[in-house]
């Protein structure tokens, strides 16, 4: 008996280094277990405005794609990003399950007053209500670079979300009666708010729209696909706000058919004033001052247009 359990322990190592050893590990097996855990924690918190979380096959991709190169960095994608690492060795779903726990640790550091993630930065990102998407990926590295540091055997862990969280000046769900701020065209369901059209395992992270507003239908262009393209990912679901509101025009020009028109059509210059987005105004100063508008593309072409001065 000692014989067979000292044989199948063995066994298990292999299968695990057969697994990790110079590849991406294949978490298909365990894309439910992380979402049910994520909303675990995020029904916990009892907020009045928490969307259950799906997985997203693209986010997926992008994480593994950034462990592959065995670096403990943050990539800067304009996601949401949760790293871990450990140089210990245990089945896939342990390890998975010691960076969430992890993470959710971080919890007893927040600071409901401050205002921001502090050091609590993976949990608030984890617990963030409007955050609809996740998609991980896992590597075991023979090296890892940690800014400039070497550590050799170690696995690396990372979580990509889409629309990302911990923007400077808000907090992370609104305390109150549970599902009592949902978005509109949701429900309630097992604590949290389910979107009526969500969509599952997208092909792309996408912000998940719900407004029936028709489109604005306009005249096709002639434009060349190649020179006209969306300077923002996900803009098939801005679409809705094509006509009213000009930082989606101007960050999704293929979309809302604002390309370069053919030589016969006299287009009028849009007349709605450049104007930071009404929910972020008191933010917008205090973002700029922190360098924002070069390094984050969502606020510099839609939040905060107006301070950015993306718009004119």
């Amino acid at each position: 008996m000692m014989c067979f359990l000292k044989f199948y322990g063995i066994w298990l190592n292999i299968i695990w280094l057969m697994l990790v050893n110079g590849a991406v590990v294949d978490l298909s097996t365990l894309k439910s277990y992380i979402v049910n855990q994520h909303n675990s924690y995020r029904k916990s918190e009892y907020a009045s405005n928490m969307i259950k979380l799906t997985w997203d096959e693209a986010l997926s991709r992008e994480s593994s794609y950034w462990v592959e190169k065995c670096r403990f960095e943050h990539k800067g994608s304009g996601l949401g990003e949760n790293l871990y690492f450990d140089d210990y060795k245990k089945s896939v779903k342990d390890f998975v399950t010691d960076a969430l726990n992890s993470w959710y640790e971080e919890r007893r550091h927040w600071q409901v007053s401050k205002g921001n993630c502090g050091l609590a930065c993976h949990y608030t990102q984890m617990v963030w209500a409007n955050t609809t998407t996740v998609g991980c990926g896992i590597k075991k590295c023979p090296v890892m670079n940690d800014n400039g540091r070497t550590i050799k055997d170690t696995t690396l862990f990372a979580c990509f979300y889409y629309p990302k969280g911990n923007m400077y000046g808000s907090y992370p769900f609104t305390i109150g009666p549970i599902c009592s701020k949902c978005p509109k065209n949701s429900h309630c369901e097992n604590q949290m708010c389910v979107r009526q059209f969500a969509i599952q395992n997208s092909t792309h992270p996408v912000v998940r729209r719900t407004s029936l507003q028709p489109t604005t239908t306009t005249m096709k262009t002639t434009t060349v696909d190649s020179t006209c393209v969306d300077r923002l990912r996900g803009c098939e679901h801005w679409k809705a706000d094509c006509a009213s509101n000009h930082a989606v025009r101007i960050s999704c020009p293929k979309t809302c058919d604002r390309c370069n028109p053919p030589a016969f059509l006299v287009v009028s210059p849009p007349t709605v004033a450049c104007e930071d987005e009404t929910k972020f105004q008191r933010s917008c100063n205090y973002w700029a001052s922190l360098g924002y508008c070069s390094k984050n593309q969502l606020m510099r072409e839609v939040y905060c247009q107006k301070t950015c001065k993306t718009c004119k």
